[in-house]
């Protein structure tokens, strides 16, 4: 079986990370974008298993 690499490509995913990243700004990082739920991008990597390409851009 051949060996294939799919690259996932995230846009702004609603992750916490801003509660846990060290910021030297005073005010508190927030979203004022769309974001996208975690779950998309966790159908991508399930997508590439199945239909498998080079790029897969998620959110955007």
């Amino acid at each position: 079986m051949p060996i294939v690499i799919t690259q996932i490509h995230p846009a702004r995913i609603d992750t916490p990370y801003t509660d846990h990243a060290t910021s030297y700004i005073e005010r508190h990082p927030a979203h004022n974008v769309i974001v996208y739920p975690p779950e998309s991008v966790a159908e991508a990597i399930l997508l590439a298993t199945e239909k498998p390409k080079r790029d897969n851009y998620v959110g955007t």
